[in-house]
């Protein structure tokens, strides 16, 4: 079941695919940052995973009073956050999609600059800065641009660290239907999953802009089960792209190594943040024994505060 005010014409260039499940309270500040976004040549796709409160209905209500919009409701049952994405992606008339989060928001210009990164470099992908704020309104800009590598092949990057942040980035949609979306049977870490195989495609273009132009709002909930989650669905992708890596990078068995390593590192020390010693010290000593050498956390201190002395725009 969809609804709502495709417009006539040509497709718009940007598909804008919101996923969304009982956020009443968070839809409407999502959508507004859309609709008052400077490049104007977008959809709305909002797509609703079963919600049972009135999501369906406030996002409606205020897309309707907007004169000119053209968007979509699309209704799920339940599909999970990567079918509910890929439905978006595969209805989306535009060439390029730009994800947005129901509790995240751009600012004003998020568009406009990607579109002009886009055309000037010729990119498949392109990501930019957040700001990260948390429940307390505490806010802290994120550079993810100092994550990625690239004088390596950009899977070794990938492997290496995510640079990508899904509210943070347009993407190419025939990049997307090539690498095959997001993978629902995963239990977390779809969207780093699709992120590693669009590095994979031939001559992919990758970008980035060091400006925040959106803002991450970090969620509560489960903790140590998101923890648990995270970590057997990283173990898997590790499993999963092991042969690429070797076909790519003559270190690519130990590159394989290193992200098993990072893995169990990080999520135990995750763990002994959230209050649980006991596994959180095991898998930090499971990762240190299987790689004790921490450069990879050195590298990224240095390039994040070397972006971050770059101006903004630039």
């Amino acid at each position: 079941m969809s609804g709502g005010h495709p417009g006539a014409g040509p497709a718009p260039t940007v598909s804008v695919v919101i996923p969304t499940y009982n956020a009443e309270a968070a839809v409407l500040d999502a959508l507004a940052s859309v609709v008052s976004q400077t490049y104007t040549d977008w959809e709305i796709l909002v797509c609703d995973d079963g919600s049972t409160d009135g999501t369906r209905a406030v996002a409606e209500r205020y897309l309707a009073a907007q004169e000119g919009a053209r968007w979509r409701i699309l209704s799920l049952e339940r599909g999970g956050p990567a079918e509910t994405r890929n439905r978006g992606v595969r209805e989306a008339r535009g060439e390029w999609i730009a994800f947005l989060d129901d509790d995240d928001g751009w600012a004003p210009q998020k568009l406009q600059r990607c579109m002009e990164a886009v055309g000037a470099g010729r990119l498949d992908v392109v990501g930019h800065s957040e700001a990260w704020v948390d429940d307390a309104g505490r806010s802290r800009p994120h550079h993810y641009s100092a994550l990625f590598d690239a004088s390596v092949h950009p899977l070794v990057s990938l492997m290496r660290a995510n640079p990508f942040s899904t509210s943070a980035l347009v993407v190419r949609r025939s990049a997307l239907l090539e690498a095959g979306l997001f993978d629902p049977q995963l239990p977390s870490a779809e969207d780093y999953d699709l992120w590693i195989r669009l590095a994979m495609l031939p001559e992919i273009r990758i970008g980035f802009i060091d400006e925040v132009l959106g803002t991450y709002r970090l969620r509560a909930g489960s903790e140590s089960s998101r923890i648990d989650r995270r970590m057997r669905a990283l173990l898997t992708i590790g499993a999963r792209y092991g042969d690429a890596l070797a076909a790519v990078s003559r270190l690519g068995r130990l590159e394989s190594w290193m992200f098993r390593s990072k893995t169990y590192f990080t999520s135990g020390l995750r763990l002994l943040r959230q209050g649980s010693p006991g596994r959180g010290a095991g898998l930090v000593a499971i990762g240190l024994l299987m790689w004790p050498f921490r450069f990879d956390w050195i590298r990224f201190a240095q390039r994040q505060r070397a972006t971050r002395a770059v101006p903004a725009g630039s």
